[in-house]
Parts: structure tokens; C-alpha cells; sequence
């Protein structure tokens, strides 16, 4: 199978990758200094998660009936917009929009991907696709978070608001993506259905799915108490200013990196599942440090350390997933999978904006470390079988 529409997706997942790390640097910071509370902050990251929600079993149905350069560009087109609009406006309610609709196009984003890498990569190198892309995103990441942390700092002197135009290269580096998907093709699955919509759910096996989701929704839901505040914790806690924040982020993506890469070779060695659940373990004992940590210096080692194991695990797990599905069920799951995701983390910022803004970020991250703990036990009972442990294992 030629890999052309591989590499594009690959150049194309590296724009977005670069564009997308300014929102996650920038935005909270924006909105705080406009005087808006950690509460409301919480509220406008949820209406992303909402948007992916309302969208993501819907956007299983259009992988199977539209073309995936027209999605792929469609949606990409549309997460820029709203980029553009996080970047500039004030008003509350627009930005609530705004993050909605971003929200909403990268849940069909998001759902392409999995099934786009299955089709693509070859059988043995399919944990090697996932891992790649998410390397390159992580990668991308990286440069990005240090454009966005320090380049605020250098339009400062020149422009009204530095951060709002800093923003607006992010969303111009999204837009770019357009062009190398457009690049791949009208591509389609060869079997790609025409069902109807409610054998999306029905006539499938439901337990299964079950036992694929419920482990993600309890990550979503820790990692939305913690994970999106973040900047902030560096912000309130230690005093830093946006580009020694984005620096520290961008060391946090470099390890993450070196774990993303280190992912699929360990997964051949021990097998996926083994590996998610443990890097996942190892992670914990310095979630709950950076929850107790006042040394900026212990902060920053466990931001980096938590991060490269946590992240290993990400692509891993994705291609866990589709290993036990067949490839008819993949658009499917993986909808299903970035629904329940979300949604959880929707509510997980939700009650993570509220807890810091009562109890500080010490509470808010024990309550992630505890749930990341719940989450892989849970996981390890409903498939540490002898099969399982096998899959993705040379």
C-alpha cells in the first residue's frame, strides 16, 4: 500500500501540533489577565470538551459516508476560525462559542485518525504509525510551546496585546494543515458502510466497547481536574512569567517525547497493555509530589517525569484498542472513545476550576493522582487475560 497519504498526514499533524500548543500556553494566561476567575476558565475549557461530546458519534457516521480529505480539511479550516476568535474576543459567551465549535471539529478530527493510521500502516508497524504521530504532535508541541511562551514577550513593546497575536500564528500554522490533507486524497475505506445510523450502536458488541471505554473516561475525568490548569499552577504558585512558563512546558513535551518514541518499542518487548498500565503506575509518585512540592525545582522534575509517562502511554493504549476491534468497529470506538473522554473531562474541569478555587492545587491534583491510580487497576482487571497481554508483543 503506497505511504503518500501517511506522510502527508504525518506533515499535516505537525502543523496542527505546532498550532494547537499556543492555545494550551496561552489561553488561560490571556483570560486571567482580562481579570476572569479560575471558575469561569474551567467553563470555557468544558465548552471544548462539550462540543467534541455533542459531536464525536456523529462524526463516526460521516467517516463512513464522506471522503476524508473533506473532513479532514473541513475541520481543520473550522478549528483555525475558531482559534482566531479565542485569540481576540472578550465577550464571554462568544469565547464559549468559539471554544464549543473548536471542540466540535476536533472531534471529527480526532476520529479520522485512528482508522486513517489503521488503513495505512502496515500490520507489524501500525503501534510505530500511532506512536509517530503522536511523537511528531508532541514534537511539534515542543517548538511550539516555546514560540508561544516567549514571543508574547517579544511582541509586547510593538502590539497592544502580545498574547492575542501570538495566538493568531498558532491559527495560521492550523490553517496550513489544510493543504497536506487535501494532499492525501478522496480517500476512503474499502469497506466503508453505508448502514443505518442505528447499528452505530446496536448489533455490536456492547461489552466490549464497554470495557474499551470506561478506563478512558476515568482518565478524562482526572486529567480534566488537573491538566488544563496547569500553566496556572506554575503561574500562582511560583510567580513565573509566560515565557519561563512556556519553557517549563516545553521541557515537560521534550521528555513526553522521549517517552512517546520509547512507547512502541517497549510495547513490542512487553506487550501494549503491560506497558500502558505501567507507565501509567510509574507516573502517580510524581503527580502526587507536584501536588506537595512549593521547590520550583522538584516541580518542573515531576512535570517532565509525569508527563514522559503518562503521554508513553497515550498512543499505546489507542493502538490497544483498535488491536481488539475489528476494523469495521474502529470509526466506531474511537468516536466513542473521544466521547466519553471528553465528556468526562468536560466535567472534570468543570469540578477542577472549583476545587482550586476553594482548596488550591494541591487538593485538585491528589484527586487526578487517585483517580489515574483507579483508572489502571480497573483497566488491568478487565483485560489482563493471556490474549491480551500478548497483543502488540513480538
Amino acid at each position: 500500500m503506497p505511504r503518500a497519504p501517511l506522510t502527508l498526514f504525518f506533515i499535516a499533524s505537525a502543523l496542527f501540533g505546532f498550532g494547537m500548543s499556543f492555545l494550551g500556553v496561552l489561553m488561560n494566561l490571556r483570560l486571567a489577565d482580562t481579570g476572569m476567575s479560575t471558575s469561569l476558565i474551567g467553563d470555557i475549557q468544558s465548552a471544548a470538551a462539550f462540543g467534541t461530546v455533542l459531536v464525536a458519534l456523529p462524526a463516526a457516521v460521516l467517516f463512513d459516508r464522506i471522503s476524508t480529505r473533506s473532513l479532514l480539511v473541513a475541520t481543520t479550516v473550522i478549528s483555525a476560525i475558531g482559534f482566531a476568535v479565542l485569540a481576540l474576543g472578550l465577550d464571554a459567551r462568544l469565547l464559549f462559542f468559539a471554544s464549543f465549535v473548536m471542540g466540535a471539529a476536533s472531534a471529527v478530527h480526532g476520529v479520522i485518525a485512528a482508522p486513517f493510521l489503521m488503513r495505512h500502516a502496515g500490520e507489524r508497524a501500525r503501534s510505530d504509525a500511532f506512536g509517530l504521530n503522536y511523537g511528531i504532535e508532541v514534537a511539534t508541541g515542543i517548538i511550539g510551546t516555546l514560540v508561544a511562551g516567549w514571543l508574547p514577550v517579544f511582541l509586547v513593546n510593538r502590539l497592544i496585546r502580545g498574547d492575542s497575536a501570538a495566538m493568531i500564528v498558532g491559527a495560521i500554522s492550523i490553517l496550513l494543515a489544510a493543504l497536506p490533507y487535501y494532499a492525501t486524497g478522496d480517500v476512503r475505506d474499502a469497506g466503508a458502510s453505508t448502514q443505518p445510523l442505528r447499528s452505530y450502536l446496536f448489533n455490536r458488541d456492547l461489552l466490549r466497547f464497554l470495557k474499551i471505554i470506561v478506563p478512558d473516561i476515568l482518565i478524562g475525568f482526572g486529567a480534566g481536574i488537573t491538566i488544563p490548569f496547569l500553566n496556572l499552577y506554575l503561574k500562582e504558585r511560583f510567580h513565573l512569567d509566560t515565557g519561563t512558563i512556556g519553557t517549563a512546558l516545553a521541557a515537560s513535551n521534550a521528555l513526553m517525547l522521549l517517552g512517546v518514541l520509547a512507547g512502541p518499542p517497549l510495547g513490542r518487548r512487553f506487550g501494549l497493555l503491560r506497558t500502558v498500565a505501567g507507565s501509567q503506575l510509574l507516573s502517580i509518585p510524581f503527580m502526587v509530589l507536584l501536588a506537595l512540592t512549593y521547590d520550583i525545582r522538584v516541580a518542573v522534575i515531576c512535570l517532565i517525569a509525569r508527563s514522559a509517562l503518562m503521554n508513553m502511554s497515550h498512543p499505546l493504549a489507542r493502538a490497544f484498542q483498535m488491536e481488539c476491534i475489528p476494523p469495521k468497529d474502529h470509526a466506531t470506538v474511537n468516536s466513542l472513545c473521544m466521547l466519553g473522554w471528553n465528556a468526562t473531562w468536560m466535567l472534570g474541569t468543570f469540578v477542577g476550576g472549583r476545587i482550586i478555587g476553594v482548596a488550591g492545587f494541591t487538593h485538585s491534583i491528589l484527586f487526578t493522582s487517585a483517580i489515574y491510580f483507579l483508572s489502571t487497576i480497573i483497566y488491568l482487571t478487565l483485560w489482563a487475560q493471556p490474549k491480551y497481554l500478548l497483543v502488540g508483543r513480538n
